[in-house]
């Protein structure tokens, strides 16, 4: 494989086990994203939001591709691992913050609907 020892297969071990896990990841993400998007949008509109959440997935691959070799010819491979790191980050805080915003919305959903049944038995 390249390496000065043959015999040490440690590095191709570790690339296959990120390389599951990295693959797990994808799925379950593109899972949950699809869930979310199910949950907010129908009809028409569905497969318009389930276009625009793959495209921005994908578009965000491109970009990786594209901007973290020259920053690691630039600076060093630890640099433009770091640069990737603090992505997944920002990426881990946004969606968290969505999951708060998504159970705002639907305990407000439940209670409007509470509203509305108590409503409808008034009249």
């Amino acid at each position: 494989m390249g390496t000065e020892n043959e015999n040490n297969n440690w590095p191709f071990i570790v690339m296959l086990i990120g390389r599951f896990v990295f693959g797990l990841g994808g799925d379950i993400l593109s899972v949950c994203q699809s869930t979310m998007v199910s949950r907010w949008f129908m009809g028409k509109e569905l497969s318009l939001a389930l276009g625009i959440v793959l495209s921005l997935s994908w578009f965000g691959n491109i970009v990786c591709n594209y901007t973290i070799p020259p920053i690691a010819e630039f600076s060093s491979l630890g640099i433009a691992l770091g640069v990737g790191f603090c992505t997944c980050i920002f990426s881990l805080t946004m969606a968290t913050i969505l999951v708060i915003f998504d159970k705002y919305i639907n305990k407000k959903d439940k209670l409007q609907g509470t509203q509305e049944e108590i409503a409808e038995k008034v009249n």
